[in-house]
Parts: C-alpha cells; structure tokens; sequence
C-alpha cells in the first residue's frame, strides 16, 4: 500500500483547504481519507505534496510545522494499521484500514467529528448537506487560526466571539446564520450520541433568517423573458428553457429538475419527490413543459429528462457545474429582458409564488403546491387539498402566461 497526500483546496479566495491521506492498494484502488488539518492554498506546496513553511518565523510557522508533524505520525499510524491487518492474514480492502485509523482517533476533536460526519453523508449521497457542513467548519477553523478544538469546549462565550468575528468581517447576517445552523446541527448529533452533554451554546447568537431584497418577478417581467428572440444564442436559450421550465412547473428547484427521469412521466403527469424534504409531488403536464421536455428529448439518448445529468453516476457533480453555468447566463437574459435584479434559477421560484398570490390563488394552495415542509399543523391542513387543484391553479398561471384560454387542452407526451 502507497500513501499519498493530497491537498483539496475551494475556489473561494482565502479559504481553508483540506489535506487528506490517499491510500493507493492493489490495482492502483484507492481510497481517501480526511485528516483534521486545515491550510490554506499559498501554504502547499503542490509540487512536492508536502506543506509549505514561511521563511519568518511567526505563530503560523510554528502551527504548520505541528501541522507537518502530526501528518507524520497519522502516515505512520495509518501504515501500522495496514501492517496489522496484513499480519493477520485475513481479507482485508481499505476501506477497513480507514475505518480502524477513524476508530483509533480522538473522538472528541470537532474537526475529527465534522469531517466523519461529512464522509458518513457523501456515502448517503447527500451532497448538498456535506458541503453545508464543510463550509461551516472552515469558516469556524478560520476564527480558531486552524487551531482544532475539543468538543466539550464549545461554549456560548466561543460561539458570541465568533459571531463577533464574522461581523466585524462584515458578513451578513443570513450567511452568519448559515454558519451557526449548520454548526448547531452538527453539535446536537454530538449530544445525541452521548459525546457531549446539552450546553446549549447558540442560544445568544443569531440562527434566524433576516429579510433579503425581493427576488420575485411580475408576470409582465417574465413574459419579456419568454418572448426573447435567443436562436442564436444557444447558451443563453438553454438557460431561458432552465428557468421557464422551473416557472411552469411551480417553482420547481433546480435539483429537483437534474433528477427527473422519463420514467417519471406516466400518463401526462410528472411524479417526483423532493430532493430537500423526501415529499411526492406530482404536475400535470402543459404545453410549455411539454415544448421545453420535447425540445431536448429529441437530442439526448439519456434516462434524464433534462439535459442536466449525463450519467447515474455524476448526478451531483453535473447538477451543480450546470447551474452555475445557467445562472452565469440567465444573467445576460435578464439583462436582454430589461430586468434589474440578478435572474437566477430561484428567482423562478419565487416568480411562480408571487404570480400565484397575484391571481388570488390560496396561500394554502401555493405552498402544497411547491412542496413547501413546513410546520406540522400546517402539514395537516396542506394535506386535504387535491392534486387536481394544485393542478387547476398553475393551469391558470399558464394560461395568463402565454395568452391562451384558461383550461389548457389535454395534451400527450411524446419522450
């Protein structure tokens, strides 16, 4: 067995990467492991795989010379580990190394507890979560000058310096909000398995979400995107086909739209679930979906429904480069369109909501509608309302959309 080391680095500036143990066996498998050391990029040395020291000797030298240090002994536990495994002469893969080099750490280090905690949801394929989580930690460890910390440490005097922190960086308050959330979430999965006793250490920090400037649009706005001339300009047309198709299908997010299959059409109806809540949902099919479904269907030999995905495989990966791709041009659309705010795919969310209000469709209705998972008494009010008119009230948005009579004619797809 070979161990590599390998730095992974985020394409924000100024952020903390991570250096990580790449464990290479037989067949050149191999498998990674995360350590619990943050660096940032300047600090690796990409051509020797090996931290790099400042010539001056401050504090920070002296923490990535421990840094260095401690990767040395992880290397050498991590090599005594295989060794015991080989010595027994029982079949063993590399996964069971990582699982015994986890096992033999301080359970107690937070990084130790948020990067397992991480692992644990790639291997559920909860992507969006885990990437929650490792931008909470890196924010933290920035605050702590990459000096981990024991769980039992963490106090509401540490979290109030590091709200502090962030707001004298001039953070605002939603994304200081996203921090706390995710670090409170990841706290309380220490207190339930019995790591740490409740200390409640964010009950003095601020984890509500503050009021942001309106992304809704008015019909009239998104009716000057539809009625754009974007023939020859495929990129900007592909975009404009991304958020109406959202639009039409009430607001349906983006993640939701990478994960539609053909077999989720069955008799006219499109039947998904949420990505974010697990809840089913299910939307009749009118000509405009149809037009964008068949538009691309005719191009693609895919399982997809949408050219979003390629693969079974690369579902999260191609979900987020193509979103931001269309998001970059959605706004040169919006500009075209003579919309003043930033058009992002979540604007057609929110457009849908707004126009639904506008037209005096029920609030009840609107939020069954976009899968909202709200409080429970809610639920239970959202549940009696029928699928047909959920259906009946986004028949109405169309219509008044594309100028045609109320009630849609019944149409057949064609994948």
């Amino acid at each position: 067995m070979k161990i590599n080391l390998r730095f992974f680095e985020v394409n924000t500036p100024n952020q903390l990467g991570s250096i990580r143990y790449q464990l290479v066996g037989k067949g050149n498998r191999s498998i990674t492991i995360n350590s619990h050391h943050l660096i940032y990029s300047h600090e690796w040395n990409s051509y020797r795989n090996a931290v790099r020291l400042p010539r001056k000797n401050t504090a920070r030298k002296a923490q990535l010379i421990a840094i260095m240090n401690e990767v040395k002994c992880d290397m050498m536990q991590i090599r005594e580990i295989y060794d015991e495994f080989v010595a027994t002469g029982e079949k063993f893969d590399l996964l069971d190394v990582s699982r015994a080099f986890r096992s033999q750490r301080c359970s107690t280090s937070l990084v130790d507890f948020v990067y397992n905690a991480i692992d644990h949801l790639t291997i559920l394929k909860r992507h969006g979560t885990a990437q929650n989580y490792a931008s909470a930690i890196k924010s933290f460890m920035a605050f702590r000058e990459n000096c981990d910390i024991d769980l039992s440490e963490i106090d509401s005097d540490m979290m109030q310096r590091y709200e502090a922190h962030l707001i004298g960086r001039g953070v605002s308050p939603n994304t200081i909000s996203f921090y706390m959330r995710n670090l409170r979430a990841l706290y309380n999965q220490a207190v339930e398995q019995g790591i740490i006793p409740q200390r409640n250490p964010f009950r003095h920090v601020y984890t509500g979400i503050a009021k942001t400037m309106k992304r809704a649009l008015p019909l009239k706005s998104v009716q000057r995107i539809l009625s754009l001339d974007l023939h020859d300009k495929p990129l900007l047309d592909f975009a404009r086909d991304m958020f109406m198709f959202s639009f039409y299908t009430r607001g349906m997010s983006f993640v939701d739209m990478a994960h539609l299959k053909v077999a989720n059409v069955k008799d006219n109806i499109l039947y998904y679930r949420r990505q974010k809540t697990g809840q089913q949902l299910q939307i009749r099919l009118e000509q405009p979906m149809l037009d964008i479904i068949n538009k691309y269907r005719e191009k693609a030999h895919s399982p997809y429904l949408l050219p979003i995905c390629k693969s079974l495989d690369d579902t999260y990966q191609s979900y987020k480069m193509v979103m931001a791709r269309v998001n970059k041009y959605l706004k040169q659309v919006g500009r075209l369109a003579d919309i003043d705010a930033p058009l992002t795919m979540y604007v057609a969310r929110h457009s849908w909501a707004s126009v639904a209000r506008d037209q005096r469709i029920p609030l009840s209705v609107i939020s069954h509608g976009m899968g909202h998972d709200s409080e429970h008494t809610t639920q239970i009010y959202l549940a009696s309302i029928s699928s047909t008119l959920i259906n009946n009230a986004n028949t109405r948005i169309l219509s008044h959309l594309i100028n045609t009579p109320s009630r849609l004619s019944h149409l057949t797809y064609s994948p």
